[in-house]
């Protein structure tokens, strides 16, 4: 993503949480040139790339914003496992931001879930909405 689209995505992001609450916000976001037309001249909803691959198109993972810093200790390792498989993403980094990411309420809670299976921590599903 170049530093524009960065800027952009910002202020869109800033003013979207100045007028709606949390939960409508959308965690991926793809900025085109043009919408897509059917030869009637209407938008083609079916042309639009899925939102799933909108970092492809960035060039850049979703969520990343900064430069990517790779998981560090153990904890951060299996942490950011946990995150890259219920996000669905390749890998994801000690900075990266969860609902920046595409998470949501319910993923925390499955998170919340796999930290508790596999490291044995019973954490409160509130501390995903602290930070």
């Amino acid at each position: 993503m170049g530093k524009q689209s960065s800027v952009l995505l910002s202020k869109v992001r800033s003013w979207l949480h100045e007028k709606l609450p949390e939960y409508m916000i959308p965690t991926t976001f793809v900025f085109l040139a043009a919408l897509p037309l059917t030869p009637n001249g209407k938008r083609d909803r079916n042309a639009l790339a899925s939102p799933t691959f909108a970092p492809e198109l960035l060039g850049m993972p979703r969520g990343t914003e900064h430069a990517f810093a790779p998981p560090r200790t153990p904890t951060e390792v299996a942490l950011a496992a946990i995150w890259s498989n219920l996000l669905d993403l390749e890998r994801v980094g000690i900075h990266d931001d969860f609902f920046t990411l595409g998470g949501h309420s319910l993923t925390a809670i499955r998170v919340q879930h796999q930290i508790q299976n596999r490291m044995g921590i019973d954490l409160p599903v509130e501390i995903f909405f602290e930070f």
